[in-house]
């Protein structure tokens, strides 16, 4: 194993067989020889910079301190060792300096404390009795952590009797290393030479004489779902000596996403705040790692933690209720709405108060648009709409109330009429009254009168009135009639019965066509579906002619026996026939013509 950052002169040694280049040779104690005097605790560091694998029983491990001490009565002193991350063990010691001794009388260590729990520095009264060795030095050689050393005046007072501790998950190779020599006893002074650490993997491995960046704390608050946003928070501090002098510090969340929580310059020591807002609260793992851009193997964490879970939660719905449509007489419900955090299987059913409904599988993107189609326009009141997940029924939304348009189908039916004419006229369709004539037409009592639409201001008294056009009607339901050029006007406001009587002679032509009213009293013949659709229905139009009046004049030739009657109206004066002359009396009179034109002649 390769021992870094130890004397100039071992650590040559070791190069030829890792293979590392000698500009390495400069990791080694940056503060060294540290003096060591009576009766105190003296530090020795070493600045490490790793951009290789860098946790600590994680991807990497410590496997070794070494370190060489010129110094008198050895007994007087302890060795504790502590990482970047905190962690703090006595690593060697002489057991009796604990009891108010002083511990061995032999001179100098040259010694290498390695991963391991046995012990061949031996036990008993003093830890280092059995460890004399050649060469000038008291102590020297590879040996596991001896048992039962403590140090009454040390940095942490822990021991341990394996080097493993260090590999605990959490610490990191990157960071300032401190070995801490403690002098328990009066009269012998010396110093600490050197000393070096050794690691499983320092393929990354580079070093500074420059005090190291590091992030020494480093925590995070992880906070509740914020309700209806289906995020969470989290804060803390980071706090840091020796950044380096450009770049950010930045936190980065699990999706990878880096949160510059501060920019250069930087304090030293400096000490950052941080917030960050708006992570999914999915229930998933996640980490947070602190590190400086300009300086990534200055660096804390990552920082594991599992997301909180926001309960599923509806955010939104609209409702739009369409207008009814007189076609088939429904309706649709329109919307969307808005979740967060749904559940990963199941329906979400969107319904409203009578069961219609859209039904949507699971997985679930928000927001979800819905359509409820052809829903019966039968004026239900104080309705809502519900959205409910299946496999989580606790969360739904309602919204309402609202009511459901009236019916709107135009229901009216004119029906059936007879027809009768009194007086001369023997003609139907259409209906040649002479003058005089009447033409009498009587509902069946067969008609579907329209439905009362509730509408404000006109009173809903439905009958069937009688109107009169020009021109057979060009307008039909569910079109305005009114907007017919043909229309004239209102023939009669009787219901159902009406009598044409042909008092004008003057040989017009009227078409009388029956309607539908929605109100006889207010003379409202039609009530707007939807702006634009008319409920009403038109009867057969009744064309009527209104023939002229017939007259005649006689003038007589008594010489000649004749007499000539000159006539002029009736049916020849509307459509250019002629008269026909029959039954002339006495039996022995004769007729020199038969016909004749309106104005024309008989003889």
């Amino acid at each position: 194993m390769l021992k870094l950052f130890k004397r100039l002169l071992t650590f040559v040694l070791f190069i030829s067989i890792s293979h590392f280049s000698f500009t390495q040779a400069d990791c080694g104690c940056t503060n060294c020889p540290v003096a060591i005097t009576d009766n105190g605790n003296f530090d020795a560091e070493i600045f490490i910079q790793n951009t290789g694998p860098n946790i600590l029983g994680g991807d990497n491990c410590l496997t070794e301190v070494c370190f060489t001490v010129d110094h008198t009565w050895i007994g007087d002193l302890d060795f504790t060792l502590i990482a970047p991350d905190g962690t703090c063990y006595i690593i060697m010691g002489d057991a009796n300096n604990n009891a108010g001794g002083c511990g061995s009388s032999c001179d100098d260590i040259d010694i290498c404390i390695q991963v391991g729990t046995g012990n061949p520095a031996g036990t008993g009264g003093s830890e280092y009795a059995s460890l004399s060795g050649g060469g000038g030095n008291c102590v020297s050689g590879n040996y596991t952590i001896a048992t039962g050393v403590t140090d009454p005046n040390g940095p942490c007072g822990n021991s341990t009797n394996n080097l493993d501790a260090f590999n605990n998950g959490t610490g990191t190779v990157s960071g300032t290393w401190t070995l801490s020599i403690g002098d328990n006893c009066g009269l012998d002074t010396g110093s600490l030479t050197d000393w070096s650490l050794g690691f499983c993997d320092e393929s990354g491995i580079n070093c500074s004489s420059d005090p190291l960046c590091n992030i020494n704390f480093f925590d995070a608050n992880i906070g509740a779902c914020v309700a209806g946003t289906g995020t969470y928070n989290v804060n803390g501090t980071v706090d840091f000596t020796d950044a380096p002098l450009t770049g950010d510090l930045v936190v980065e969340d699990c999706f990878g996403t880096q949160h510059v929580i501060a920019s250069a310059p930087f304090g030293n020591p400096g000490s950052v705040n941080y917030n960050i807002n708006g992570l999914p609260a999915d229930g998933a793992a996640c980490s947070l790692t602190a590190y400086f851009t300009d300086d990534l193997p200055c660096m804390n964490g990552p920082i594991n933690y599992v997301a909180p879970a926001c309960p599923c939660s509806f955010t939104n719905i609209t409702t739009n209720v369409s207008a009814c449509d007189p076609t088939d007489n429904t309706f649709d419900i329109t919307g969307l709405v808005e979740f967060t955090n749904p559940p990963n299987t199941g329906t979400l059913t969107i319904a409203d108060c009578n069961g219609n409904s859209q039904v949507f599988n699971a997985p679930f993107a928000s927001p979800i648009n819905y359509a409820l189609n052809g829903i019966d326009s039968d004026g239900t009141t104080n309705c809502d709409i519900t959205a409910t997940f299946s496999d989580d029924p606790g969360c739904n939304i309602v919204n309402g109330p609202f009511d459901y348009p009236q019916n709107c189908s135009c229901e009216t039916q004119i029906g059936t009429f007879n027809d009768a004419v009194n007086g001369d006229a023997n003609s139907n369709s259409p209906w040649n009254l002479c003058f005089g004539d009447e033409l009498d037409v009587i509902g069946n009592g067969d008609v579907t009168l329209p439905q009362d639409f509730n509408v404000g201001g006109v009173t809903y008294d439905p009958g069937v009135w009688l109107l009169a056009y020009s021109c057979p009607p060009t307008v039909f339901p569910p079109n305005d009639l009114l907007s017919d050029p043909c229309l004239i006007g209102t023939a009669s406001t009787a219901d159902q019965a009406w009598t044409i009587v042909n008092n004008v002679g003057d040989n017009s032509t009227v078409y009388f066509v029956p309607v539908t009213m929605y109100s006889m009293v207010d003379g409202v013949y039609a009530i707007s579906l939807n702006n634009g659709d008319w409920c009403y229905d038109l009867g057969p139009a009744y064309q009527v002619n209104f023939l002229q009046e017939i007259t005649t004049s006689q003038t007589q030739d008594c010489q000649a026996g004749t007499a000539t009657v000159t006539i002029n109206g009736g049916m020849p004066s509307f459509d250019g026939s002629q008269f026909t002359a029959s039954n002339l009396a006495p039996g022995s009179a004769s007729f020199n013509n038969t016909t004749a034109n309106d104005g024309g002649t008989i003889t």
